[in-house]
This record gives C-alpha cells, sequence and structure tokens, in this order.
C-alpha cells in the first residue's frame, strides 16, 4: 500500500511538471505602450501630431495632440468637421485632442507580432481661429447684391464622441492601427466682424462690429490609419 501512495504521489508530480510549459526565449511578447503618427491627418486634415497609448491590459488608454496647420484649401475640413457650409475651415489654425479608451479582445498571436482586435470610445475637441486680411474664409452677408464681410475673427470649437471598432497589427517593434467609428460632432462658431466692403465701391466701409455665433451638430464618421512603433 505504502509503495502504491508513493507511485501515485511520483506520478501526479510529473504530470504537473509536464503541464507548465514554458514559452520559448524567443516568443512575442504584447507591449505596452505604442506610439503613432497619422499620415492621412497630415494630408488630408492639416493636423500635425502624435498619438501615445498605453495598454496595461484588456483596457487600453490613448491621447493624441497637436497642431492644425492653415493650407488654404476649401476642402480639408470635410475631413474633421463634416459637410458643413459656413466657413472654410483650411484658412484656420488651432490645435486638438483626442482621448480615447479601447477595450482589447483576446489576441491572435504570431511568430514574431500579433494582431490585436479593439472596440474604443473616442473623443475629439479642436480649436481653430482666423484673423482675416485679404481673404474671406466666411462669406457673410446681409445683401448678397451689396457687400461681404471683409475683416472677420472667428474663434471654432469643435467637440465629437464617436464609438469605434478598429485593429492593431504589430510586427516585431512596429504597428499599424486601422480603426473606424460613428458618433455625433458639434460645431461652434463666434465670430467678430468689423467691416464691410460694399461692390463697385473703392476700399472698405468701416461699421460697428457685429458679434454673431452660429452652432451646427450632426451626425459624424471617422476613419484611421496611424503607423508607428511599440515598446
Amino acid at each position: 500500500m505504502r509503495e502504491f501512495r508513493l507511485t501515485l504521489l511520483l506520478v501526479f508530480s510529473v504530470a504537473s511538471v509536464f503541464g507548465q510549459v514554458t514559452p520559448p526565449a524567443d516568443a512575442y511578447r504584447l507591449p505596452k505602450h505604442f506610439l503613432s503618427i497619422s499620415p492621412l491627418n497630415l494630408l488630408l486634415a492639416q493636423q500635425a501630431g502624435i498619438t501615445y497609448e498605453f495598454r496595461p491590459g484588456r483596457f487600453g488608454f490613448a491621447l493624441g495632440t497637436g497642431y492644425m496647420y492653415r493650407n488654404n484649401s476649401t476642402w480639408s475640413d470635410f475631413f474633421y468637421a463634416g459637410p458643413v457650409p459656413q466657413g472654410q475651415l483650411g484658412y484656420y489654425a488651432g490645435v486638438y485632442a483626442i482621448p480615447q479608451v479601447n477595450f482589447y479582445f483576446k489576441p491572435k498571436m504570431l511568430p514574431e507580432g500579433a494582431v490585436l482586435f479593439y472596440v474604443g470610445l473616442r473623443g475629439v475637441y479642436r480649436h481653430m481661429s482666423v484673423d482675416s486680411v485679404g481673404y474671406v474664409p466666411w462669406k457673410y452677408s446681409e445683401d448678397a447684391e451689396t457687400y461681404s464681410c471683409y475683416k472677420m475673427v472667428d474663434r471654432v470649437n469643435i467637440y465629437a464622441a464617436y464609438v469605434n471598432v478598429g485593429m492593431k497589427v504589430l510586427r516585431r517593434h512596429f504597428f499599424f492601427d486601422l480603426s473606424v467609428g460613428y458618433g455625433f460632432l458639434s460645431l461652434y462658431h463666434d465670430m467678430y466682424i468689423a467691416s464691410h466692403q460694399i461692390r463697385n465701391h473703392v476700399g472698405p466701409v468701416y461699421s460697428p462690429p457685429k458679434h454673431e455665433k452660429f452652432f451646427d451638430q450632426h451626425q459624424a464618421f471617422n476613419f484611421n490609419l496611424s503607423f508607428g512603433g511599440v515598446f
């Protein structure tokens, strides 16, 4: 009986040792830090910045921030404000902040990388302004056949919130992130119009400053493609 007990204990000990599989030394380990840039935002949305994400486990916490430069275009505002008729925001400059919280599903491991699928909540804040001298980013008119805006100061705040789905493809120390989302966007204009230019009249006609505000809210989509490094 004693020999039987010793044999049974030995069998369980061996099984326990073989059950604890030690990963190879060169196995890919999921990183916790992600640093990236978006070439699409840089080229199409006059937005130059960087995004950092810390992913300690199933949740990731990200913050993107940077500068919005003026490109004097009439179409780039479509990529971050949507189809709004008020103002050509390509003439504006400012700053932005994009916080995001992601929930990651079980990763798909690769020999030298991994694929991470996630859902996230993204918030967006943009502050832009313009002081128009010599050009008119916003065609203001009380009587289109008489005069139009000539001198204007405009401060714009854009707020948005999205639910995103996406994936990160990791390869050694690099990755790319692809995501799409749906949500709502709010746009606030705070304008001071200081002078006007009457058609067929030489020089501007000055009048008391006008203070106007404009608000618009609509549904919106977002698309993001970014590249970066992990550590």
